[in-house]
């Protein structure tokens, strides 16, 4: 099959197209395929050259590297035949020679391949190279895309909001091909709704409460077709909120002669509360409550804290 699929073109002069061909057959070897020229008295001339890999359309991440040969596929050919040219926006040609850095040729004799290597892709190394033969004419183009991948700028990993606040938990995402960013919390994924929308860099959660404190999960998907990434930014959100006092902190505390009695207070807090306790005296009113008077002492946990009096 090739691809694109039309069989009859037509193109100006001084364009480039480039068409591939390949077997439905996933056993079938690149050496089985070759192109050919028809000539005017029907016979066929068989392309001077081949790549390998085979593919003509390429993408590949940012400071990756790549290799791609060229080489003839008549043994009589000389290796200095062949050659490497960069396409230049205007449709001039610049030879690749040089033997060292980051897009450069390197030469094989056994087998007689011309190799063009791309060491740590930059933005600048996109466009399309072409394997010439000064001889036959014949030229295979490859065009090479360099892709960004996904990176995650301005994305804090922790979050502090009051309650009742509409904060917007910031995710800015970059990438080509342009990322798409989806939001979930927990393992529930986030709809938009009068509560959350999404924003180009975060999520906004309107009239926060306590409940939607969390692990966010800013998930970012990018493909195209040939390269896909996937990379996740957890984002923990902090709602602070004043004390409430617990449903089941009981009104009466009992002991017995010689035993102890414990008194809890538990509440609902963010950050943690800190407790006072204050002991009413008849005729003298709310006064604060010292636990060494009393020989009692004081167990705290966080957002408990209890009075053990003997």
């Amino acid at each position: 099959m090739i691809s694109p699929s039309q069989t009859e073109l037509q193109r100006f002069q001084n364009t480039s197209y480039i068409v591939g061909c390949m077997s439905n057959d996933s056993d079938t070897k690149l050496d089985d395929i070759i192109w050919r020229k028809i000539l005017h008295n029907d016979e066929r001339l068989e392309c001077a050259i081949m790549i390998s890999p085979s593919q003509t359309e390429l993408q590949r991440f940012q400071n990756t590297s790549y290799i791609v040969g060229c080489m003839s596929n008549d043994s009589d050919t000389k290796l200095d035949d062949i050659i490497w040219r960069k396409i230049l926006h205007n449709d001039e040609r610049e030879k690749i020679f040089v033997p060292k850095g980051k897009v450069h040729v390197k030469k094989s004799n056994k087998p007689a391949v011309l190799f063009l290597v791309f060491e740590n892709l930059e933005q600048h190394d996109s466009g399309k190279y072409e394997c010439f033969h000064t001889s036959t004419k014949d030229a295979i183009v490859i065009d090479m895309d360099v892709a960004i991948p996904i990176t995650f700028m301005d994305t804090p990993e922790h979050v502090e909001a009051k309650e009742f606040s509409s904060p917007t938990l910031r995710c800015e995402v970059a990438g080509k091909p342009d990322p798409e960013v989806h939001w979930s919390v927990g393992d529930n994924p986030i709809t938009q709704d009068s509560k959350f929308k999404e924003l180009a860099d975060g999520l906004l959660i309107q009239n926060i409460s306590r409940r939607d404190a969390g692990t966010y999960q800013c998930k970012a998907f990018q493909s195209s077709k040939t390269l896909t990434d996937r990379k996740v930014r957890e984002i923990k959100l902090r709602v602070t909120h004043k004390p409430t006092f617990a449903d089941d902190n009981p009104e009466f505390a009992y002991g017995y002669m010689n035993g102890t009695a414990n008194v809890t207070c538990q509440v609902t807090a963010e950050p943690p509360a800190d407790f006072r306790w204050f002991r009413f005296v008849e005729r003298k009113g709310k006064r604060p409550f010292y636990p060494r008077e009393f020989g009692a002492i004081i167990i705290n946990e966080t957002n408990r804290n209890t009075i053990q009096v003997k």
